[in-house]
């Protein structure tokens, strides 16, 4: 099926149906490998950022109209309780990523001074090893 027949199929699917097309999207999307190198926070927090929200809108997809309405039943009695869990963990997870572009970041300026820090103890080196040398020389004269 091309493209743009999946998305004339979909606009004319029933609501259910919509919202089973979405949720098996999603599923696959989160069954998607991932691989995290070691130290690549970049990568890590784009993946907190993918999970982080939570889909409240539990599915009453069902091939009985029996189970179907004893499922919207129940959607109706917890949905105020399952959003407002959902909705915490997903603030959790927003908090998280930005905590991790912070942590990034500052990794980042400290690598950096670490760097300069670096190039500077080597000049130093490097100068005191010249002084030495000159030192050396005119104890020796």
């Amino acid at each position: 099926m091309a493209e743009g027949q999946g998305a004339d199929a979909l606009e004319r699917a029933t609501p259910e149906q919509r919202t089973y097309v979405q949720l098996a999207a999603r599923l696959a999307g989160q069954m998607a490998v991932t691989d995290v190198k070691p130290g690549d926070l970049d990568h890590a927090i784009l993946l907190i950022e993918q999970t982080a929200s939570i889909d409240f809108d539990i599915p009453t997809i069902s091939s009985t109209p029996p189970l179907r309405a004893s499922k919207v039943v129940v959607k109706r009695l917890v949905g105020f309780s399952v959003r407002f869990i959902a909705n915490q963990v997903t603030l959790l997870g927003n908090s998280l990523v930005t905590f991790g572009h912070a942590v990034t970041l500052r990794i980042e300026q400290l690598d950096e001074q670490t760097a300069a820090t670096q190039a500077t103890m080597v000049d130093l080196e490097r100068r005191v090893a010249a002084l030495e040398d000159t030192a050396s020389k005119a104890e020796r004269t």
